[in-house]
């Protein structure tokens, strides 16, 4: 279980490292903030960051989907529950 939120963990700080700040912040001088997808400015996806952990960390592949699946739908109570069990 430890690994697994180790894994989840990992998977969040692939995520946003991948997050592209420069070209967010030049999005918001020339659009709305309120209208901007912020989103797309991650260059991977949850299920590319997912992997990368997986792959790291040398867990098996079918611990990529339920990463990917928690992460998607309740990214703060996940990584929650990660920091309690890690």
């Amino acid at each position: 279980m430890k690994q697994f939120a180790k894994a989840v963990q990992l998977t969040a700080k692939i995520r946003e490292k991948s997050y592209d700040t420069e070209a967010s912040n030049q999005a918001i001088l020339l659009e709305t903030p309120e209208i901007i997808d912020f989103s797309k400015f991650y260059k991977k996806t949850i299920k590319e960051s997912a992997i990368e952990a997986v792959e790291e960390l040398g867990l098996s592949k079918t611990t990529i989907h339920p990463i990917y699946l928690l992460l998607s739908y309740c990214w703060n109570d996940i990584l929650d529950w990660a920091e309690v069990i890690k």
